[in-house]
């Protein structure tokens, strides 16, 4: 399975944490299998992934979110999903294989406690079919992130925009 964020930990040593800032991922692929956040899988302790101030869209066809189920039974895959915009036009959003599929954003906040101050809503990029995708004055991403010291501290406005370009 191809996504832009994939982690396979099969190896006798642990990955250490993973964190995931500020990236901004449209998938407008033809092929169903691929998630626009992240698939990870794998028996070895020690991946803990932490997201902040992402926008992930996903194509029609898949999900925004898709983890295989090896990895949560177990207690590989350590998860602090938050601050992030999960968008899909239709459901299901996400899927925890073997355990279930979240139609949408609140069914995922409830049923996981990911993502309790996350959004899904419609970027609103400035020419995104031109490659620009920088955030359009009206978008409703424009400070919604959460600071992150050391990171993000040079942002303009009330706080940090969500995804890869600061308005």
């Amino acid at each position: 399975m191809n996504a832009p964020f994939k982690f396979n930990v099969g190896s006798k040593v642990g990955a250490g944490p993973s964190v995931i800032y500020h990236n901004t991922v449209v998938v407008e692929s033809p092929v169903k299998a691929v998630p626009a956040f992240v698939s990870a899988w794998g028996n070895t302790p020690g991946l803990d992934l932490i997201t902040r101030n992402n926008s992930f869209t996903s194509n029609p066809g898949w999900y925004t979110i898709y983890i295989e189920s090896k990895a949560i039974e177990k207690r590989v895959l350590k998860l602090d999903l938050d601050y992030d915009n999960l968008f899909r036009k239709e459901p299901p959003l996400a899927k925890f294989e073997g355990y279930k599929k979240y139609l949408d954003l609140k069914d995922f906040q409830e049923s996981t406690g990911y993502e309790k101050h996350g959004m899904s809503i419609p970027q609103k990029f400035n020419d995104p079919a031109k490659g620009d995708f920088g955030l359009d004055i009206n978008s409703p991403l424009i400070d919604s992130g959460v600071i992150l010291p050391g990171i993000n501290t040079n942002y303009t406005g009330k706080a940090p925009d969500i995804g890869a370009v600061e308005f």
